[in-house]
C-alpha cells in the first residue's frame, strides 16, 4: 500500500510538471497571436535537447506581455488546484513554484538583474518544497486520496 501511494504522488507530480510546461509554452503562443506576432511555434521536444521553447517574430512593443504570458497562464492553472479538496489543493504550491521557476528564464529576457532571476528561482523552489512537504504530510497522516472532487468539510 505504501509503494502504491508513493507511486501515485510521483505520477500526479509528473502529470502536473508536463502540463505546466505545455501550458507555459502555449501561453506564449496565445499571447503572441493577440500581440500581432507571426510564425508562432511551441516546441516541447527538440532533437537537440535544448528544452521547450517558443519561436515567433514579434513587434518590439509586445515583448513583455508575450514573455510573461507563460507565467500568467500557468499561475491561473495553479489557482484551480485551490478548488480541489485537501490534500490535493496543496498541488497549488507545487504548480505555482513550477510557474515561477519556468518563468525565470523569461524574466531574464525582460530584466538584466541576475539577483532577481536567482530570487525568482529560489522562491519557486521554496513553493515546490512546501507543496511537496504538505502532500507528503497528508500521505503520512493517512489523509491522502485520489478523489479530487470529494467535498471537504474542513474547507467549506
Amino acid at each position: 500500500m505504501k509503494v502504491r501511494g508513493i507511486l501515485t504522488i510521483i505520477l500526479i507530480n509528473s502529470i502536473v510538471f508536463f502540463a505546466m510546461i505545455t501550458l507555459h509554452e502555449f501561453g506564449h503562443v496565445i499571447a503572441g497571436a493577440f500581440s500581432g506576432c507571426t510564425g508562432s511555434t511551441a516546441v516541447l521536444i527538440d532533437a537537440n535537447f535544448v528544452g521547450p521553447y517558443t519561436q515567433m517574430e514579434c513587434p518590439t512593443t509586445s515583448t513583455m506581455s508575450v514573455e510573461m504570458s507563460g507565467f500568467f497562464i500557468t499561475a491561473l492553472f495553479s489557482l484551480s488546484f485551490l478548488l480541489l479538496n485537501y490534500p490535493t489543493k496543496n498541488l497549488f504550491f507545487v504548480g505555482m513554484g513550477l510557474s515561477i521557476v519556468f518563468s525565470s528564464l523569461d524574466l531574464s529576457m525582460i530584466i538584466s538583474s541576475t539577483y532577481a532571476i536567482y530570487s525568482a528561482v529560489s522562491a519557486g523552489f521554496f513553493f515546490i518544497i512546501f507543496g511537496e512537504y504538505r502532500i507528503a504530510s497528508a500521505y503520512v497522516n493517512n489523509k491522502f486520496n485520489l478523489n479530487f472532487f470529494e467535498v471537504d468539510e474542513d474547507w467549506i
